[in-house]
C-alpha cells in the first residue's frame, strides 16, 4: 500500500457570473457559487482574483512587464 498521503486539490469558487476564481471567504464571493478546483478552473480560462490571490497577480504582471 501506498502510504504517502495525497495532497488534496486545492478548491477555488467561481460566481455563474465571474470570470475570477476566489477562495471561500473572498468579499467578492457573494451571491450562488460553484466549488471546483484550481486547476479546473484554470482549465476553464477563469482568473485569479486580485484580492484571494495577490502574489499570482503580482507575478503574472512582472511577467507581462518583462516582454
Amino acid at each position: 500500500t501506498n502510504n504517502v498521503p495525497q495532497e488534496k486539490p486545492e478548491l477555488v469558487y467561481v460566481l455563474k457570473s465571474g470570470k475570477k476564481y476566489h477562495l471561500q471567504g473572498c468579499r467578492f464571493l457573494f451571491g450562488e457559487s460553484i466549488q471546483m478546483t484550481i486547476d479546473d478552473a484554470k482549465r476553464k480560462k477563469y482568473e485569479p482574483c486580485k484580492v484571494c490571490f495577490p502574489e499570482i497577480m503580482k507575478d503574472k504582471t512582472r511577467k507581462e512587464n518583462s516582454k
